[in-house]
C-alpha cells in the first residue's frame, strides 16, 4: 500500500486550511457598519450569524428571548438560516423535527423580504401540509423542489445584497 495520491493529500490540506481559518476566524459580537462595509461579500451571511449566535448561550435556551428583540431585518437572516440549514441537513423531514420548526412560518415571510418568493411559497405550501397531516410520504419531493430552487433564486446573493441594503438593522449600537 503506498501512500495517498498528491492530488487527494492537496485536497485534504485544502480542506485541513479552510477548515482552520473557519475556526479561527473572527467572531463580531459587536457589529458595525465599519465591520459590515469591511467584510467581503463570501463572508458577510457568516458575519452576521456569528454576530446573532453570540448573542445567545451555548445552549440556545435564550434563543427565544434574544430573537424576540432583534430587528425584522436580523430575524429574517435568522429565520432562514434555521430553516435551511435543517433543509439541507436532513430534508424538511428534520426540519418539522426539529426545534427550528417554531422558525418555519416566520421564515416564510423572510423569503419574501429577501426576494425569493419560490422559496416562501414552497415553504407554505410544505407547513400547510404538515399541518394538515398531508405530508408524510411526499417529504422527498419538496426537498428536491427546495434544492432544485437554488437555481432560480440565488439566496447567498440575496441575503447578501438584503443586508447591504438593510445594513443599519444589523449594528449594535
Amino acid at each position: 500500500m503506498g501512500s495517498a495520491p498528491v492530488f487527494a493529500q492537496s485536497i485534504d490540506a485544502v480542506i485541513s486550511s479552510e477548515m482552520s481559518d473557519f475556526k479561527n476566524r473572527t467572531i463580531h459580537s459587536n457589529l458595525t457598519t465599519k465591520v459590515i462595509d469591511a467584510t467581503p461579500d463570501q463572508e458577510l451571511v457568516q458575519v452576521v450569524k456569528d454576530n446573532l449566535l453570540s448573542k445567545m448561550k451555548k445552549s440556545m435556551k435564550n434563543e427565544d428571548q434574544v430573537f424576540s428583540m432583534l430587528s425584522e431585518p436580523r430575524q429574517a437572516i435568522y429565520t432562514i438560516w434555521q430553516v435551511e440549514a435543517e433543509v439541507n441537513n436532513g430534508g424538511f423531514k428534520q426540519l418539522f423535527s426539529s426545534p427550528a420548526l417554531k422558525f418555519a412560518v416566520h421564515a416564510q415571510k423572510s423569503f419574501n423580504s429577501i426576494r425569493a418568493p419560490r422559496f416562501a411559497k414552497l415553504l407554505a405550501e410544505v407547513v400547510e401540509k404538515e399541518e394538515n397531516g398531508q405530508i408524510s410520504d411526499q417529504f422527498t419531493s419538496f426537498d428536491e423542489a427546495f434544492f432544485a430552487l437554488y437555481d432560480q433564486e440565488d439566496l447567498q446573493k440575496l441575503k447578501i445584497a438584503y443586508i447591504r441594503h438593510n445594513k443599519n438593522e444589523f449594528i449594535d449600537n
